[in-house]
């Protein structure tokens, strides 16, 4: 199965920051900004928004660094989008098999359920051969749900064995208190 890689925005390392020479910066960049006493009209207002959007943008590329690019994240956000593509495929599969077969019976008196506690619905398993078989007892429904959610790992790493890592940072900011 091959899926595309969603765009990914650039991450910044916030806990690099010095926060006090970040927030100096954020306020001379403020004082630089002509705001009015009062804003009137919405015109002015997405004036004045605009003007500090550009000035926290600017102070924060000068002053918070982005995270290196290193292909451990690569490879976690592809198979993230991997993951999510597949959760939402199987979302609306369901829905559309649920709907289906809806009738006046099934939407007015509802489904089994267990007494208000959570409910696996039955599932449907195909086996290598592409042979469909509902699954209804619970054990193999987890098993169904483990098998999904938390594959084997791949035999092979999409990352090379050649990959240098870059080096431990010190000095790291909490930025918890």
């Amino acid at each position: 199965m091959r899926m595309g890689v969603a765009d990914v925005r650039e991450r910044r390392n916030w806990k690099m920051v010095d926060w006090e020479d970040f927030n100096k910066r954020l306020k001379e960049k403020m004082s630089e900004l002509e705001l009015p006493k009062e804003i009137e009209i919405e015109a002015e207002f997405w004036k004045v928004l605009e003007g500090l959007d550009k000035a926290v943008e600017e102070v924060v590329k000068r002053k918070a660094r982005a995270n290196p690019s290193h292909p451990v994240h690569k490879e976690f956000r592809r198979m993230r989008q991997t993951m999510l593509t597949e959760i939402k495929k199987a979302k609306a599969d369901t829905w559309v098999a649920y709907l289906t077969d809806a009738d006046e019976r099934k939407m007015v008196e509802g489904g089994p359920t267990d007494g208000g506690r959570l409910w696996i619905p039955e599932l449907w398993l195909a086996d290598k051969r592409g042979v469909k078989k509902l699954v209804r007892d619970y054990p193999g429904k987890a098993k169904i749900c483990w098998d999904t959610f938390f594959p084997l790992l791949p035999v092979e790493s999409c990352i090379p064995k050649t990959a240098k890592y870059p080096e431990g940072s010190m000095g790291v900011q909490n930025t918890h208190r």
